[in-house]
């Protein structure tokens, strides 16, 4: 029995027939990446891309202000170890949108529509901006719930080892 998502129950990726993005030729494939990208395993490895995308980001502050005291701000080493953080953070963030993709097209978006209608039909910079706005907001509310899916993982492991406990006490 394949997991349901909670970004299907909460409406963020409402499955509609009638929607162009939730019609495909391979329903078997889709109901594959609805199972996987709703699985722990999916989870995990987002919660882990997030810790790597967290540290890259100290990393690269604790570069510039070892380089500041050093002065060395202009040395080799300082630009390059920061131009390797900087592209993994760009393939991170590249790896989020992979998993926006495919989100979409494992459940279906209005979401998608709406992106696809201010890009098409917007009328300059305003909307660009508004975009990667919204965008950003979509990785942070990512992040809070992979954070929120952790935690409620911990509670229940904490929750069978409790009951295992009383169980042995008894």
């Amino acid at each position: 029995m394949p997991i349901s998502s909670p970004s299907s129950q909460n409406g963020l990726f409402p499955e509609s027939s009638s929607s162009p993005w939730a019609q495909s030729h391979h329903p078997g494939l889709r109901a594959q990446a609805r199972t996987f990208l709703s699985s722990k395993t999916k989870h995990y490895i987002v919660l882990a891309l997030v810790a790597v995308d967290i540290a890259s980001i100290v990393a690269d502050i604790l570069v510039a202000l070892v380089a500041c005291d050093l002065k060395q701000e202009g040395a080799k080493w300082v630009s390059e170890t920061r131009e390797g953080l900087h592209m993994l953070r760009t393939l991170i963030s590249s790896l989020f949108l992979v998993e926006l993709a495919g989100m979409i097209w494992a459940f279906g978006a209005g979401f998608a529509v709406d992106v696809v209608m201010l890009v098409m039909h917007g009328d300059g910079i305003e909307e660009i901006a508004e975009l990667i706005i919204v965008l950003r907001l979509w990785r942070l509310i990512k992040i809070i719930e992979e954070l929120g899916v952790g935690l409620s993982e911990g509670m229940e492991q904490m929750r069978r080892r409790v009951e295992e406990l009383e169980r042995i006490l008894n």
